[in-house]
């Protein structure tokens, strides 16, 4: 559930949390479910692209260039 609270730019939104109890029998059952609800919304949206965070790129970068420093030697 999406809650709203302050209003124009002083408004945050927050989502309520809701935990599943899953038994070991209903867990294929789950997963089915889940599978398809994802793959609905990839249907609907198009694919999901991955999300990156700067701190993930800083280290690819930092990764490449460690790599090259050690072929240059």
């Amino acid at each position: 559930k999406k809650i709203v609270s302050g209003e124009g730019d002083d408004s945050q939104v927050s989502f309520e949390k809701h935990k599943i109890f899953l038994y070991k029998e209903d867990f294929e059952k789950f997963m089915n479910g889940l599978q398809q609800a994802i793959q609905f919304i990839a249907e609907e949206q198009g694919p999901i692209e991955p999300h990156h965070t700067e701190n993930e790129e800083q280290e690819r970068r930092d990764i490449r260039l460690s790599t090259k420093k050690k072929e240059a030697e």
